[in-house]
């Protein structure tokens, strides 16, 4: 089985087919912007797990990690943004994009703990989706602002946008989360119907808004938007100094050696005068016995 991962950005195309096994060569779709406390990351070319820098890339296939009291913000090139929030588990599953239908497909699992993700704008286009699955439910939305939670079998998610519905899946059944709501399904439950998200109404709803809140960066779904795009703007131009670096100047390459002259363009040694040789000693009598 064969994903594509591609990304049209500012006139430069960054296309690669790969299995889902370890690839032969990666192409970035983002990079980690904030890391607060132990974050690791699991990469498919990568043997175990390993902790996450600043402005480290992020690759399709990563496993991501967090520790107590830990989290991290990875902003993606195409103006999506996601914050990984304490204790928790999110692995990137696909990421496609078709640049003649202008569509973008991406979906995530969270395996525990919670996750904010801010949709780009390019989501907006039909047939685009972003996803975010738990064991148990599928969270679907297009251009939008959430958090998504799994706590002790429990999925839930809530809708902190100010216009477009997360759509909510568990046990077949599927309810629309408008801008405010929330919804919640225990395993093997169908979702509840969508309440406002008021203060209180729910001890995990108030602890995954919490977890994943980073300061710097919170506000109406607009302004946020308008940050992200500063934000991917400063991304895709350190993306092309990178990519325009020669080869000599990458950091770890070492510089060429000037090369040696060939020995006949040395001066010869003058030769040394031969020494004289010395005469043969006489042979001894035998001394008799």
């Amino acid at each position: 089985m064969t994903v594509t991962t591609g990304l049209w950005i500012l006139g430069l195309c960054l296309a690669v087919s790969r299995p889902l096994a370890a690839p032969e060569t990666e192409t970035a779709i983002g990079e980690f912007s904030t890391v607060e406390g132990e974050v690791l990351v699991t990469h498919s070319a990568i043997a175990g797990m390993v902790p996450i820098a600043l402005h480290d890339p992020v690759f399709f296939k990563d496993s991501i990690e967090t520790r107590e009291a830990a989290r991290t913000k990875a902003l993606f090139l195409n103006e999506t943004l996601l914050i990984v929030g304490e204790n928790s588990r999110v692995e990137i599953d696909e990421h496609i994009y078709d640049p003649n239908q202008n569509r973008w497909s991406i979906t995530m699992s969270l395996l525990e703990g919670k996750l904010r993700a801010l949709v780009g704008e390019a989501f907006g286009a039909s047939g685009s989706r972003f996803k975010v699955r738990t064991s148990t439910a599928v969270f679907a939305a297009r251009g939008t602002y959430f958090v998504v939670w799994v706590e002790n079998g429990r999925s839930g998610g809530v809708n902190l946008g100010e216009k477009g519905n997360v759509d909510f899946t568990s046990e077949g059944h599927t309810v629309s989360i408008k801008p405010g709501e929330f919804s919640e399904a225990l395993a093997g439950h169908p979702p509840t119907q969508p309440a406002l998200s008021t203060p209180g109404v729910s001890a995990h709803l108030t602890r995954a808004v919490q977890t994943t809140e980073l300061e710097g960066f919170q506000g109406a779904e607009r302004e946020l938007q308008q940050r992200l795009r500063e934000e991917v703007k400063e991304l895709r131009t350190m993306t092309a100094e990178r990519a325009a670096v020669p080869q000599s100047g990458i950091k770890g390459e070492k510089a060429e050696r000037p090369i040696r002259p060939e020995l006949h363009e040395r001066p010869m040694r003058p030769e040394r005068p031969e020494r004289p040789m010395r005469p043969e000693r006489p042979e001894r009598p035998m001394r008799p016995r």
